[in-house]
């Protein structure tokens, strides 16, 4: 480890200046970029995507076209890019 790194109840985690990072290894975070990523997410998604702004989040479900839900999201928007997180 270097000396920003440290254990934290059994979890590896790095500190950054102020903020911390803690590796959680069952959540994954895609970024989607481009200048159809929020028309792409809206079209996929069961939120209004399009709706948010810089530094905004929303939950949201992945659904079949039958409303099965398939996974249960956060996406979350920064400047010109999206990410959403989600079980890995």
């Amino acid at each position: 480890m270097t000396g920003n790194e440290f254990q934290y109840n059994g979890w590896h985690a790095i500190s950054l200046r102020q903020s911390l990072m803690i590796h959680l290894p069952y959540l994954s975070a895609p970024r989607f970029s481009g200048h159809d990523a929020g028309s792409f997410l809206q079209a996929q998604l069961s939120a209004d995507i399009e709706a948010l702004e810089d530094g905004q989040s929303t939950f949201a479900a992945y659904c079949s076209p039958q409303g099965k839900v398939f996974g249960l999201l956060l996406v979350g928007r920064q400047k010109d890019y999206y990410v959403v997180i989600g079980s890995a």
